[in-house]
């Protein structure tokens, strides 16, 4: 099965991280270049790079609109519920490997955020 492959090489990697980092790099590659060499999970990365440019655009265009708080939040509710829907319909181990990716840079984000407001007090 070919999503097997894909969480056998991101497990592989993650689990190479502490002994080599090159080979985990490597592993890592080879893990994104096989999950993009097929065609319905790269349309779902298109569509989801989509959905993220449409968000930052609202983010933008939404304070010169004068929306509330509430419909604001509306239009992402709505953003993700496209990427999961559309991860739950088309290929649901990708939604998994795609959404553990995204858990783990969102937790490194707020571990530097909290790290640096730690030091400006």
């Amino acid at each position: 099965m070919e999503s097997d492959s894909c969480f056998s090489l991101l497990h592989a990697s993650l689990a190479n991280s502490s002994r080599n980092p090159l080979s985990a790099s490597v592993l890592l590659i080879e893990a994104a270049a096989h999950c993009l060499s097929n065609p319905v999970r790269l349309r779902l990365i298109l569509f989801w790079t989509l959905l993220v440019l449409l968000s930052i655009a609202w983010c933008y265009a939404s304070p010169l609109l004068n929306l509330h708080t509430s419909s604001k939040r509306k239009f992402f509710h709505f953003a993700i519920s496209a990427v999961y829907v559309s991860g739950i319909v088309f290929d649901f181990e990708f939604l998994c490997v795609a959404a553990v990716c995204a858990l783990i840079a969102f937790v490194i984000s707020e571990v530097k955020a909290s790290s640096r407001v730690q030091k400006d007090k």
